[in-house]
């Protein structure tokens, strides 16, 4: 979820920068591409969703995995270490 919202950020700011390089004696959208671009919107931000979900979870996964590798390491290590100064 927080992907989508990086993701939406990143093209509002790109738009944005771009239309701040342009000409401003161009006119604005009209209402017809303005309804253009939203229905293009509409159409693909589901298909966009369910694919940054599907990244989303599997990130998560191998992020989780390593880090539970990593705490179960370092947790090994430390009771190594405390049975080797008790011997």
């Amino acid at each position: 979820m927080v992907k989508i919202r990086y993701y939406v950020s990143a093209v509002i700011l790109t738009m944005l920068s771009l239309y701040a390089c342009t000409d401003t004696s161009q006119a604005p959208f009209t209402d017809d591409e303005k309804h253009l671009i939203d229905s293009l919107y509409n159409f693909k931000i589901d298909s966009i969703r369910i694919h940054l979900d599907s990244l989303c979870d599997t990130t998560y996964q191998i992020v989780y995995d390593h880090a539970v590798d990593s705490i179960m390491d370092e947790r090994i290590s430390e009771i190594k270490k405390l049975l080797s100064v008790e011997e």
